[in-house]
């Protein structure tokens, strides 16, 4: 086993795989029904708990088949840096959250909790721009999408997860029939499966590749100095993640108007690139 195989098993060691039981507190049971409205029995949550981990497996698959790849430790290395970075902030939409109270953190009279919000405002900002600065960023994304496609074909079988999924639906008799739409995708088996695994690593990866499919180029060797969508005729996505994760923090530190004072700092080498972001959201 190579080394960087060892440290990609190690590293995603940090996050842990909930394993159903059928000796489960019941209190697990009434969660599940408030929020699908189903009423769950032992062998659908069984049979959700197989696809849960059959696409966690899947989750893994994406860096331990690159574990030769010095990007993808990267990746892995950035994102638990990030996850770990506040114990605070709620699971769901976690890193959008961290930007927000960070951001409004920066303008707190606590001198204590400014210097903390520019420490993680600096922090955030520079392992996000190292992420989508990767190259290999753009095919890391397109894999990370597709552990949690749960959509059919136009014949209507399962694009992936076919038999987890096969059992499952039948299991739930008429409620399996209407968790896909007539576009044949299912936001809902999503949710259940998301909810299931109740992983915050594998959630702050997810929500922060498909709300920033986006890349920073440096048409300079070694100055970041441009940004674009990984669809290239994509510029509403690029406006969108450059305000909802990048904006509130460069703008927070005055990073833009005032490079100078971050000269020899990571974000420093990213400045051109943010400026690059605040002319795609000026621009609407």
């Amino acid at each position: 086993m190579t080394k960087s195989l060892l440290l990609t098993l190690a590293l995603i060691s940090l996050v842990s795989l909930p394993v159903f039981s059928t000796n489960t507190n019941g209190g697990f049971y009434l969660l599940l029904k408030k929020k699908t409205g189903i009423n769950w029995n032992d062998e659908q949550i069984s049979l959700l708990g197989n696809l849960s981990g059959k696409v966690f497996e899947e989750f893994k698959d994406v860096f331990v088949k690159n574990n030769n790849k010095r990007a993808y430790l990267n990746f892995i290395q950035q994102f638990v840096n990030i996850t770990n970075s506040n114990k605070d902030v709620p699971d769901n939409e976690f890193l959008f959250k961290l930007v927000g109270t960070t951001s409004e953190n920066l303008n707190s009279s606590s001198k204590e909790i400014k210097e903390e919000a520019q420490y993680t405002a600096e922090n955030l900002l520079n392992r996000m721009s190292i992420i989508v600065s990767q190259k290999e960023y753009k095919e890391f994304q397109k894999l990370i999408v597709n552990v949690v496609d749960f959509s059919k074909n136009e014949d209507g079988s399962y694009k992936k997860y076919s038999e987890e999924i096969s059992k499952l639906v039948k299991s739930l008799g008429k409620e399996g029939k209407n968790l896909f739409t007539e576009n044949g995708k299912s936001a809902r088996l999503r949710e259940f499966v998301l909810d299931f695994l109740e992983n915050k690593f594998l959630n702050v990866i997810l929500e922060f590749v498909e709300e920033c499919p986006i890349l920073i180029e440096d048409t300079v060797p070694g100055e970041f100095d441009f940004v674009r969508p990984i669809a290239n005729n994509n510029q509403p996505i690029l406006k969108k993640c450059a305000k909802k994760y990048f904006k509130k923090l460069y703008d927070g530190i005055n990073l833009i108007n005032n490079p100078e004072k971050f000269k020899g700092q990571p974000i420093y080498k990213f400045v051109k690139a943010y400026k690059k972001m605040d002319e795609a959201v000026i621009m609407e």
